[in-house]
């Protein structure tokens, strides 16, 4: 059964225009990066798809991906969902493009979960700590942490409280990689990713939200939405994202300068504060109208 999530992100370069999320939820969904990678461009109304992962820029030593999960009663699947995180390799081929030092940090936070996540992800904890090794294997680590009152506040403000577990002031390369809490990672998936930004200059870069394509599991749950999504022209990138997100959210890559910048995701009040006295603003936030 599909559930259907509304989240919302500030996405515009320029304006303080909100991009309004519709995002359907895949049960263990394969996220896998295929021969096309997405590149969603905030640029006015550029957006447009890089169709190669070729880097004519200097070698980077060390870049930083923060794996952003946001978990609520993810007992089910949350296990294999991280797991699929801790085992990332560079391919053979990427080796002598992707930075020579790729830090990742997989970024839990427990939204008021009611069910064993948290504890789940407590043994993890135990189980990977600073994992990684050879030339091929990806150093990693995992940092969770739960909401204080056990109140489930949504999936944005979860994402939001995952982005703040690493508080890491570099001046090397740093993006946050999203990924949802019933969904597995393709191997090779921040590898990919990284090195295909990391081909842009900073300034694209910094203007950038990268997708990849996807693999369902079963193959036919929603085979139709699956091939409209992974089977998007440039043009139709373009067109159509004005029906829907037509870069899937859990495929996202951007860099964790251009989300402080935008602002995050617009958070719902706590659900003590909720009431007459609360507003919509406009512009997706809420007010007290007192």
């Amino acid at each position: 059964d599909a559930h259907h999530h509304h989240q919302w992100l500030w996405c515009s370069a320029q304006s303080t225009a909100v991009l309004y999320a519709y995002i359907i939820s895949r049960k263990t969904a394969v996220i896998s990066l295929t021969a096309s990678v997405y590149s969603f461009r905030f640029e006015k109304t550029l957006m447009s798809a890089a169709n190669s992962v070729t880097c004519t820029c200097q070698r980077q030593e060390r870049a930083y991906v923060d794996v952003i999960i946001p978990v609520h009663n993810a007992a089910e699947t949350i296990v294999d969902t991280v797991k699929s995180v801790m085992i990332q390799r560079v391919p053979r081929h990427l080796i002598s493009v992707c930075p020579r030092m790729l830090d990742v940090a997989v970024c839990c936070f427990d939204d008021g979960s009611t069910d064993e996540s948290f504890a789940l992800l407590q043994q993890l904890n135990n189980e990977y700590t600073n994992h990684g090794n050879g030339k091929e294997r990806i150093q990693s680590k995992l940092l969770i942490s739960t909401s204080k009152d056990g109140v489930a506040r949504g999936a944005g403000y979860a994402r939001n409280q995952a982005t703040s577990l690493r508080d890491e002031h570099v001046d090397d390369p740093y993006f946050l990689c999203l990924l949802d809490s019933d969904d597995i990672m393709h191997e090779t998936r921040v590898a990919e990713q990284v090195s295909a930004m990391m081909a842009l200059n900073p300034n694209e870069r910094e203007r950038t939200i990268m997708g990849c394509n996807f693999d369902r599991d079963p193959p036919l749950s929603t085979w139709h939405y699956a091939k409209w999504a992974n089977g998007l022209t440039d043009e139709r990138l373009t067109l159509e994202r004005f029906r829907e997100v037509t870069v899937l959210q859990p495929t996202w890559i951007m860099t964790k300068s251009r989300f402080h910048t935008l602002g995050g995701y617009v958070e719902a009040p706590h659900p003590k504060q909720i009431g007459d006295d609360w507003s919509i603003k406009t512009d997706g936030t809420f007010s007290s109208t007192n």
